[in-house]
């Protein structure tokens, strides 16, 4: 597919590995301990995955992309389209999105990319979490896997919603981002209310694999203790 035929604008390597450096020095500058990563391998270097995330703070995206072991596409609200930190957001492949409706664009965009064999991370939530615990899954992230017939990898991070409030009191922040097994959907269209189900239970995964101060809505699901069970 040449680069006039793609729906989406494609990373530029160069721009993409130069922001993941710069990230990491300021990572540093910021008094950010080594981040605690679990799990890398479980995302596959090769062919479409949709990396499936919790969303606590403007770090997470960064964090990820210095983590990730391959360059990755995400999913951006559209009022940041014009904001500063748009330039970062280019570099990182970034296909804004109105949260306020379905966006038929960006969906497009994003199903061009999986197709096309790269790697993409949502935020499940379809915004930050104001409150530390998660809200309640959307359901685009299960949508686009399974219309592009994508495995899901689940990640979770944490403490870097306490990173701002550390600078400022020169204290050191600790990280940790975990990436889950990667694991497919049914290999057939998903109903409206199967893609309810398989949301619900992307969301219970993530609840297990964070610490129960950041599950939020799901702390008192069923399935979580579940799971919690399956993962020690």
């Amino acid at each position: 597919m040449s680069r006039a035929e793609r729906p989406y604008r494609p990373i530029n390597p160069l721009r993409y590995d130069m922001v993941r450096l710069s990230f990491f020095i300021i990572r540093v500058l910021l008094l950010v301990r080594p981040i605690k990563v679990i799990g890398r391998d479980n995302v596959p270097r090769e062919g479409p995955v949709l990396i499936a995330m919790n969303h606590l703070s403007f770090f997470d995206s960064p964090v990820m992309g210095m983590h990730t072991p391959r360059r990755m596409f995400g999913l951006v609200a559209r009022e940041y389209q014009k904001h500063v930190f748009s330039i970062i957001s280019n570099a990182g492949g970034a296909i804004y999105i109105d949260r306020d409706e379905v966006d038929k664009s960006a969906l497009k965009e994003a199903m061009a990319v999986l197709n096309d064999g790269h790697c993409l991370v949502i935020a499940v939530e379809g915004t930050r979490s104001r409150t530390r615990g998660m809200g309640p899954g959307k359901t685009g992230a299960v949508y686009l896997a399974n219309r592009t017939n994508t495995q899901i990898v689940p990640a979770v991070l944490w403490g870097t919603e306490t990173i701002w409030e550390n600078v400022r009191r020169l204290r050191r922040s600790e990280v940790t981002l975990i990436y889950g097994e990667p694991y497919s959907l049914p290999d057939r269209r998903l109903k409206k209310d199967e893609l309810d189900q398989h949301t619900e239970d992307l969301m219970t995964t993530l609840a297990a694999m964070l610490p129960e101060t950041y599950r939020g809505v799901y702390q008192d699901h069923p399935d979580v203790q579940s799971k919690l069970t399956q993962l020690t």
